[in-house]
């Protein structure tokens, strides 16, 4: 294969098409070997899609590599802008993130039409939390929510500001993401569908209260954005995180974001594991708990991602209070008194 020689790309009509063939098996394969021929790595041994993923990504066996494919639509472009970006913001910091490999554009087949850009980063470490983390003894499932916070907080230090581009913009583009899900709140999604109809005003209140927290006057923190169970993996024969990965989610913002994104989605409230993700990022949780179970739930409002709906499947709505709500979907405080224990509001 030359590098070239343009390889036939996917041509699609609307987004909802290009979803659902985002993660074929084979539709991308040509173009997957073409980004490895283009950085100078053999491209014909075996290659296996991957997925769920937002983009087409792939595992290059012989290699240990995944390759990433971003179309020029449907945010492709910024996201491989963005994760250029992160690798080189995150690099030196002794963070478990793949490393960047090569990089590049695929030729265009047509003058009309622009080349898709594509990434080859190592493949990390690790099974995904979702595969292996219900099979991990609770004891190794919070040894590793604990590690998770420790190295949520190190990633939260790291310096990015004054450097322009995606990452060193200051609050305005955090703000304009959360500010633009309290004004749809419970519209674009169904993150509010399963709460009683009685508590939907206080829980708009609690994300517009969330929302005042950010202070544009303070430094932003470097957050990933995306802390769910698939893109956490982990260790678990000891309960150690091996690998935090995609990076094209990532912000300028504020740390508690990717708190309530791991409490929800990747933890899904699971008492004693939530409570050592907070004491490993460092927080004091010898005080009363309620408004950390608060600040976590209006963070989840206020979240880019529905962060909410499993979880609450699963531990329950109690339709007395938020409070009660938010003590028991962080599992902070699961067992709260006057709570409807077990019951889940359709």
């Amino acid at each position: 294969m030359s590098g070239d020689v343009a390889p036939l790309l996917p041509t699609f009509s609307s987004f909802e098409e290009y979803w659902a063939a985002r993660n074929h098996p084979t539709l991308w394969l040509e173009a997957i070997r073409h980004a490895l021929d283009a950085a100078g790595l053999p491209s014909t041994g075996s290659v296996e899609m991957l997925g769920p993923s937002q983009y087409p990504t792939a595992l290059a066996c012989d290699l240990d590599a995944v390759a990433t494919v971003y179309p020029d639509q449907w945010g492709g472009t910024r996201s491989y802008e963005l994760e250029i970006e992160a690798h080189g913001v995150i690099a030196g910091h002794g963070l478990p993130v793949p490393d960047l490999i090569a990089h590049g554009a695929l030729p265009s087949p047509a003058a009309t039409r622009p080349g898709w850009a594509w990434l080859i980063e190592t493949n990390a470490p690790g099974q995904p939390w979702s595969r292996v983390g219900p099979a991990m003894s609770r004891r190794r499932r919070e040894r590793a929510a604990s590690h998770l916070g420790a190295l949520l907080r190190r990633w939260h230090a790291i310096p990015h500001t004054g450097r322009g581009g995606h990452l060193g913009s200051g609050w305005d583009a955090f703000l304009h993401l959360i500010r633009d899900e309290l004004s749809h709140l419970g519209e674009n999604d169904g993150r509010l569908a399963g709460f009683p109809p009685a508590m939907r005003p206080d829980l708009h209140r609690l994300a517009a209260t969330t929302l005042t927290e950010v202070d544009a006057a303070t430094p932003t923190s470097l957050i990933h954005g995306d802390v769910h169970s698939e893109n956490v993996l982990v260790d678990q024969a000891v309960g150690a995180v091996t690998g935090i990965i995609d990076l094209n989610e990532m912000y300028a913002g504020h740390p508690w974001y990717d708190l309530a994104d791991a409490c929800f989605r990747l933890l899904q409230g699971e008492p004693g594991s939530v409570h050592r993700l907070l004491t490993g990022y460092g927080l004091d949780l010898e005080e009363p708990v309620d408004g950390i179970a608060l600040r976590l739930l209006g963070w989840a409002l206020l979240h880019d991602f529905d962060v909410l709906t499993p979880t609450c499947q699963l531990r329950g709505t109690p339709q007395t209070n938020v409070a009660d709500l938010a003590g028991r979907i962080t599992g902070l405080r699961p067992h709260t008194e006057g709570s409807q224990d077990g019951q889940s509001v359709p």
